[in-house]
């Protein structure tokens, strides 16, 4: 249906980062409510609202789990609904995410290699399952990771910019400031203040 939010906003960016907090709002207080299994639905809704916004969908979860120490209230839903449908890759996604925000980085990788094998074409699981190599310091999986990332989504940001600071720090400055101005252009409205801090690295 064709709302008046929809009239006065149209597609907007802002429009776009209005309902993006919404469902995050709504997803971080269902799970304080203690209802897991809603706020588990809840992301569901918001990872598919805005598939490409990566880094996002961890910051809430982040939040969530580590900020608001409500891990507790997730883990038991989120398992079960895992367990009840396997083939369905954006749980398995959702799952990594969860154990990334806890620090389980071998439980992540495992989840963004299920989501990956059952969605080979899964960018932003790419992206993440990058992200979680690096921080078990294994770089040249977290930089094949984020390359196929973009690879297969041209208008996924953030692998980008993971790739630029890593490329930064092993010494390949041309490649790093390509893919730093390919991450200035495609940054959507959540990623304000990644932006001002890659364009100081230029």
């Amino acid at each position: 249906m064709f709302g008046l939010r929809d009239l006065f906003f149209g597609n907007s960016a802002a429009a776009q980062l209005e309902e993006m907090n919404h469902l995050g709002e709504a997803f971080t207080d269902l799970a304080r409510a203690g209802d897991g299994e809603r706020a588990i639905h809840k992301f569901i809704q918001l990872a598919n609202c805005q598939p490409t916004w990566t880094q996002f969908h961890f910051d809430v979860m982040d939040h969530v789990v580590r900020r608001e120490l409500l891990a507790n209230v997730l883990h038991g839903p989120l398992q079960s609904a895992v367990r009840e449908d396997p083939s369905n890759s954006i749980l398995h996604y959702i799952n990594g995410l969860y154990h990334q925000s806890l620090g389980s980085l071998d439980k992540a990788v495992a989840d963004y290699q299920a989501a990956i094998q059952i969605n080979p074409k899964f960018a932003v699981a790419y992206h993440n399952l990058g992200i979680t190599y690096r921080i078990q310091g294994r770089l040249d999986l977290a930089i094949g990771a984020w390359q196929k990332a973009v690879e297969l989504d041209s208008r996924l940001a953030e692998p980008h910019l993971a790739l630029g600071i890593q490329l930064r720090n092993m010494g390949r400055k041309k490649e790093a400031d390509k893919h730093i101005r390919k991450f200035l252009d495609l940054a959507n409205p959540s990623l304000e203040g990644y932006k001002n801090s890659a364009s100081m690295l230029l």
